[in-house]
């Protein structure tokens, strides 16, 4: 998902989508994944249980109005990366998780927020405006 700028909508406080009939428990196993683009202009909504389905439905609607500005968000430089600090960033912050006495959707909405924040204070972010992949000094000098 990460390296194809892909977004999953679903939110850990979300409706259930499903309900087991066997087990009578409930879970969110029907996903909603957008572009990072399009995501902010996206909202996803559980409808009540239609008829005798063991799911609810999932409306995605797009906000009227979005303009998208073309801009790219900042990308990462792996290159350029302290992972010592990330090590440690990410130990901190996952440690004050509990994982035993929370729900499981919010243990892991906190572990990802754990991992995003040891990432922003550890890895480089930016776009160069100029940047062409295919260019090379060669090319430069021809």
């Amino acid at each position: 998902m990460m390296s194809n700028r892909l977004v999953l909508l679903n939110k850990p406080d979300d409706t259930p989508t499903f309900y087991s009939r066997v087990w009578h428990t409930t879970s969110s196993p029907d996903l909603a994944i957008a572009t990072y683009d399009i995501q902010k202009s996206l909202h996803r909504e559980v409808s009540p249980q239609l008829g005798g389905s063991d799911h609810k439905p999932v409306i995605i609607t797009v906000q009227k109005g979005t303009i998208r500005d073309g801009k790219q968000p900042p990308s990462c430089n792996c290159k350029k990366s302290d992972w010592n600090v990330f090590k440690i960033f990410t130990d901190r912050y996952c440690k004050t998780i509990q994982a035993q006495t929370s729900d499981v959707d919010k243990a892991a909405s906190l572990f990802t927020e754990a991992i995003l924040s040891a990432a922003l204070q550890s890895i480089p972010r930016g776009r160069r405006r100029d940047y062409k992949p295919f260019w090379t000094s060669e090319l430069d000098k021809l």
